[in-house]
């Protein structure tokens, strides 16, 4: 916000209309629009009776009238306004402009009694000051004629309920979020005039998301001193030196609750490919252009699987259909699926990547479907004489219409795009729009979306994620101001998911009959009392966090939990045939694991259930480097083809879909990305 008065002869702008020049209200009002071509004229009527309407009902603007009316007065020429920002208990809706708990008019310095929500607005000024979102006339400042009263939006005062019926409990007062969600609710015998404020009201609703976001970014950043997690071994190290002290030890962490956090999109992508296998996944993706749209994958029985053209065909058509035969579904693949953007808006278009469609349109005529080497589908798309459709003027023929299947297209009356998946790659990519985050845009569908708390992934079944550590190496989580002596004195603190399944192994038969990873099948963890419980309803997969290969006696572990049941304690892990080896890493080895064929065929074959090709080569380049392998080309040998997915997308994109790549071709890419990563660790493929 800026001053209260223009610099050096400028123009009146914003809250200084209020004040500066009111006998040219109007022409100033009208200025910056008539200055604008691309925009029409305003009435000058409707702004007058809007000007009109505000002073005598917006308390904000009283408030700046009485500031120019003891500017026009000459009572002072230095001074400034301050805006309260804090307020006591549940303020009126509509505040009197002269109260004092609103606003103060100071001549001079501030003194002590500002705080850093208040808005301070000087006389005099080129500096801008930012507003706090937690300001109680945030809202009513930058959208006057959506709050004609200037009433109070959200502050950090609301009471979650009346204080004469309330019975104590955590939720005290009420959040951002809810806050919004409450106000943006069209009630029976409300007049409200905000959700009858037309495009005006929908920047409103991304503001109010955007203000809900940054809260919760501003809460974690300002407490990011405060959480921090070490390993129990750790925090008995720092007590036995004599230091008590949290914020001595730890490190600090960001939470996975925060929605695009990389622990968020990490959690969510392998608790995807956990479950790829069974039942389906959904995952709301907001497009820039407004709606959202949803990604799923749906795996067909055995006796419904495409085995033909024809089984292809008889579900799924890139072709427009026949205007009389089936007009009714000829008007919605018209309306809905053909890809003519590239076509119509030429290279302005949002698909259009280098000169070239990214989403390769128009695609090659077909005369059948053809079964492409790479996994790719290419459907019939005859070139028929008369089979187009207009679109802005432009004829759009069969080369560009999106596949689809009839009856869905029909039933949902938008756009369903249906095609078959024939590669693991494709599933990949489906869940990266699980894990991937969100963009940077914002747009009103997905703001409303997200403040009502609606889901934004889907997952069936569940997926427990279940810990893993070493012994007296699992992480606690604390306080920074907490006593380090009192977080090892708390009950359970030692009692883990990996503990309790020892536990539940010492006395219950039918227990030690499941791996660690398939425990969440017939039980249930019961965080509260740290143990594991029979399940009675319902089902669930269990997901062991993912450990990579370099992390020593972690991974050694996790490879034995992977191939022993119903052990009772590490000890037993460790134990073969009345021996007890000192380390996960010998054990391993005395059972066969580690043969370096076998050990590093299985961390692969684990990794490329859930990486992308791109992480498989880091992950390659890692173990080479830094581990012992006694023949990294058998290694290669054996997975290079998993290693090529992205690649060929790429090469994909600046030739038609269906360009044929030999083995050959294939690996001598694969080895030159290689090769680009071996140099940038000042090391080649030939070493």
């Amino acid at each position: 916000m800026g001053s209260l008065l223009p610099i050096d002869a400028e123009s009146p702008r914003f809250a200084q209309l209020y004040i500066f020049d009111t006998d040219n209200e109007i022409a100033n009002q009208l200025h910056p629009f008539n200055n604008d071509s691309c925009q029409p004229s305003l009435d000058e009527n409707v702004v007058k009776k809007l000007i009109d309407m505000l002073d005598s009902f917006n308390a904000l603007v009283k408030l700046f009238r009485q500031v120019r009316h003891r500017l026009n007065n000459d009572e002072f020429s230095n001074f400034k306004l301050r805006l309260i920002g804090k307020r006591d208990g549940d303020s009126k809706q509509y505040d009197d402009p002269s109260s004092n708990d609103v606003c103060d008019l100071i001549v001079g310095d501030i003194g002590e009694s500002q705080t850093d929500r208040d808005i301070i607005i000087e006389s005099y000024s080129r500096n801008l000051r930012r507003i706090s979102k937690l300001h109680p006339k945030f809202m009513s400042l930058q959208y006057p004629l959506l709050f004609p009263y200037g009433e109070d939006g959200y502050h950090t005062d609301i009471l979650f309920t009346n204080q004469e019926h309330y019975t104590p409990s955590k939720r005290q007062k009420v959040t951002m979020r809810a806050y919004y969600a409450y106000v943006i609710q069209e009630r029976l015998g409300d007049s409200s005039t905000l959700t009858k404020g037309g495009r005006l009201y929908q920047q409103f609703l991304v503001d109010a998301f955007m203000n809900v976001e940054q809260e919760r970014l501003d809460f974690i950043h300002s407490n990011q001193e405060n959480l921090r997690t070490e390993s129990y071994k750790g925090i008995q190290e720092v007590v036995l030196r004599g230091d008590v002290n949290g914020s001595s030890t730890g490190k600090i962490i960001l939470p996975s609750s925060l929605t695009g956090s990389p622990r968020y999109m990490i959690n969510n992508y392998h608790d995807a490919m956990a479950i790829c296998r069974y039942y389906d996944v959904c995952a709301i993706e907001f497009q820039k252009r407004g709606l959202p749209h949803t990604h799923l994958l749906i795996w067909l029985a055995s006796e419904y699987k495409f085995r033909s053209r024809e089984d292809v065909d008889s579900v799924i058509s890139a072709e427009l259909p026949n205007k009389a035969d089936d007009p009714h579904c000829y008007a919605i693949v018209s309306k809905f699926m053909p890809h003519g953007s590239c076509r119509i808006a030429s290279l302005k278009a949002q698909c259009m990547k280098g000169n070239k469609c990214s989403k390769h349109f128009p695609k090659k005529f077909k005369e059948s479907t053809v079964f492409g080497e790479n996994g790719f589908v290419f459907y019939k798309r005859r070139n028929l004489p008369g089979s187009f459709v207009l679109k802005n003027g432009i004829a759009l023929s069969n080369s560009y219409v999106v596949p689809y299947n009839r009856e869905l297209l029909i039933r949902y009356n938008a756009h369903v795009n249906v095609e078959i998946c024939c590669q693991s790659m494709l599933i990949k990519y489906l869940f990266k729009y699980v894990s991937k985050g969100s963009d940077r845009c914002r747009v009103v569908v997905q703001a409303v979306w997200r403040l009502l708390q609606f889901p934004i992934h889907s997952r069936n079944p569940a997926v427990e994620r279940l810990q893993i550590h070493l012994p007296m190496q699992h992480s606690v989580v604390f306080f920074g101001n907490q006593n380090l002596s009192s977080i090892l004195r708390k009950p359970g603190l030692n009692k883990t998911m990996l503990i309790g399944w020892f536990d539940r192994n010492k006395e219950d038969v039918e227990a030690t009959q499941l791996y660690y990873s398939q425990f969440p099948n017939n039980y249930v963890w019961d965080a509260r009392q740290k143990e594991w419980i029979y399940r009675t309803r319902g089902f669930s997969l269990g997901r062991i966090t993912y450990v990579h290969p370099i992390a020593g006696e972690l991974y050694f572990l996790k490879m034995m939990l992977n191939h022993v049941k119903g052990a009772t304690s590490f000890e037993y892990l460790r134990c073969i045939s009345g021996v007890v080896y000192p380390t996960f890493q010998l054990v391993c080895k005395a059972l066969g694991l580690l043969s370096d064929g076998k050990k590093w065929a299985e961390a692969f074959s684990e990794a490329v259930l859930t990486a992308s090709s791109s992480q498989l080569r880091q992950l390659f380049v890692s173990v080479t480097l830094f581990c012992e392998i006694a023949s990294p080309q058998n290694l290669l040998d054996h997975f290079w083809n998993t290693m090529h997915d992205d690649i060929r997308i790429k090469l994909s994109s600046f030739s038609p879909h269906d360009l044929h790549f030999s083995d050959d071709e294939l690996k001598n890419y694969v080895l030159y990305e290689l090769e680009q990563l071996f140099n940038a660790s000042a090391t080649s493929l030939k070493d």
